[in-house]
């Protein structure tokens, strides 16, 4: 029996980042909004902003933990559960998404003292493997591969 797929592609954009390294953006659409998100293969959970407006109109749950995250530097102390109506890369899409929000305010001002886009979340491993992501940096492209049901 073989199985069947269907592929969605997407650009990555690759920053690079004054003083060395690289980061890696990818653009998607929240509840038709269009946004930049971060890949990072290195963050365990995706992660969106609670501060970013388009999440005005979601009803946040604290997420109690003892295990403090970290991201970027920087300790992250209040995580929250929410609900995003819409989700979506290229063509592929989630509808109601379980989803992780926390503060980025300083990824973001990071961002904006570098000259580099707002983002509105950090893509990390959960998504990706969940998701059969691959991240082709020869051709700049994140390509997920959805197993169709039959």
């Amino acid at each position: 029996m073989t199985k069947k797929f269907k592929t969605y592609q997407s650009k990555l954009h690759i920053l690079n980042i004054e003083g060395g390294g690289n980061h890696v953006l990818i653009k998607a659409k929240i509840n038709k909004t269009k946004v930049n998100m971060i890949v990072d293969t290195g963050a365990s959970s995706t992660v969106f902003d609670l501060d970013n407006p388009i999440f005005s109109n979601v009803d946040f749950e604290n997420l109690e933990t003892d295990n403090p995250s970290s991201g970027f530097n920087s300790v992250i102390d209040e995580l929250y559960f929410g609900n995003i109506d819409s989700f979506s890369i290229s063509w592929y899409k989630i509808k109601n998404l379980k989803a992780v929000f926390t503060s980025m305010q300083h990824i973001n001002e990071l961002y904006k003292n570098l000259n580099l886009p707002h983002v509105a979340g950090i893509l990390g491993c959960d998504f990706l493997i969940a998701n059969n992501a691959v991240l082709d940096f020869e051709n700049k492209k994140l390509i997920i591969k959805k197993f169709i049901k039959h």
